[in-house]
């Protein structure tokens, strides 16, 4: 029995927690905490620190600088007069100028209202995921609920968010249900990880629609990526379920070689299961693109809530490729690489980087909360768990 194994599965949790950690303090190194005048010419960009004065939504504002800069491009500096110690300039935004507000600005001049929109749409895209787990629970012959899909999901998100040192939601909700279904513990914890593939290949199939639909430039860098996510998903679960194409590839054979074959093919059945239920697997798909759809739109709401410009249909791409990325078990609930993600996103799509990690954080914000719901199921009797036993299983 080799006892390094343990020890190094300690060791991720605490890397995750140091990665997030990093990834926040880079980002809140390079986030724009102050407003920023940006200047656009032939020789490139410059962008001067300051307070916006008035609107900053509005077409023309009075720009305070920290410092009256030396640099300043004639324009500007012909236009700049100093008063009460400080140098201002009157601006009206065009091809050469424009401005961006700082965090604080932003988090400061949030309509809430907004984010009463953005958590109802959130709801609604939790509910389409319950629905969907639950459904491809009933399609693997497991005991399951609409509530008790909700209790375990939110558990999952519990202890993916508050408990980031364990081992992760999906890993969770997979013990959780096998207990609950002693006689079918393998397709059981298949069923979270079915749930799971098809929401990120729906989530790549958006943004691959949006991006062929458009055609915008703004996505050059992503389009071939994210085409390519969308399409060899979508191929390879065809490829998999497709008897013929199984026997001319020969993957029986191979999953048979393997060290453990047995147990591969025990869980090569638990999966081809779905495929017995295809409107089941449809149904699926369809509660995939509502969730997805859902939350997309609870961005947006959020976006706007800020004051953000970015055009609408440019987050049905931005958002499933911000959550597909975010979805790596690179750190804790995604928090540091989500707002560098969002941020840098953002940018590419000329909006203001501050507002897109204002909505990335408050978007995380609101998944804590589901969360912290998720951890009252602890409270209640008969719910306490052996955190202990829980990870022992997970690793077995």
């Amino acid at each position: 029995m080799n006892s390094s194994r343990p020890k190094k599965s300690r060791w991720i949790p605490i890397l995750q927690v140091i990665v997030g950690l990093g990834l926040l303090a880079l980002v809140a190194y390079f986030v724009p905490w102050r407003d920023r005048l940006i200047w656009s010419d032939d020789s490139g960009k410059r962008s001067f620190d300051g307070a916006i004065e008035g609107e900053w939504k509005s077409e023309a504002i009075d720009f305070a600088f920290d410092a009256r800069p030396a640099d300043l491009p004639a324009p500007l500096a012909g236009a700049t007069r100093d008063t009460e110690g400080a140098a201002k300039v009157h601006v009206v935004r065009d091809e050469h100028v424009d401005w961006r507000p700082g965090l604080l600005r932003v988090f400061r001049e949030l309509d809430t209202s907004g984010l009463l929109k953005a958590f109802a749409c959130l709801c609604c895209g939790l509910t389409f995921t319950v629905l969907r787990w639950w459904r491809l629970l009933l399609a693997a012959g497991c005991r399951a609920t609409p509530f008790q899909s909700l209790r375990l999901t939110l558990l999952g998100m519990f202890f993916n968010i508050v408990v980031p040192g364990l081992t992760g939601g999906d890993v969770i909700k997979a013990v959780l249900v096998a207990r609950e279904n002693p006689g079918k513990k393998t397709e059981a914890v298949i069923s979270v990880f079915v749930d799971r593939i098809i929401g990120i290949v729906v989530l790549a199939a958006i943004a691959a629609v949006v991006i062929v639909a458009t055609g915008e430039n703004a996505f050059a860098a992503i389009r071939t990526p994210v085409i390519a996510a969308a399409t060899a998903g979508v191929l390879g679960a065809f490829v998999y379920v497709n008897g013929t194409l199984r026997r001319w590839i020969g993957l029986d054979r191979l999953l048979a070689k393997l060290p453990g074959g047995a147990l591969f093919q025990k869980i090569d059945q638990a999966v081809l299961v779905y495929s017995r239920h295809p409107w089941e697997m449809l149904g699926a798909f369809l509660l995939s693109v509502g969730n997805h759809l859902s939350v997309v739109l609870g961005v947006l709401a959020l976006g706007r809530a800020f004051g953000d410009t970015v055009a609408t249909l440019d987050y049905f791409v931005a958002v499933p490729v911000a959550n597909i990325a975010t979805a790596l078990p690179l750190s804790p609930g995604g928090w540091g690489f989500g707002e560098a993600v969002f941020g840098t996103l953002w940018e590419m799509l000329g909006g203001s980087a501050s507002l897109g990690i204002a909505t990335s954080v408050t978007f995380r914000l609101l998944l804590l909360s589901f969360g912290l719901v998720g951890g009252l199921f602890l409270l209640v009797p008969g719910g306490r768990l052996d955190l202990d036993q829980v990870e022992r299983e997970s690793k077995s």
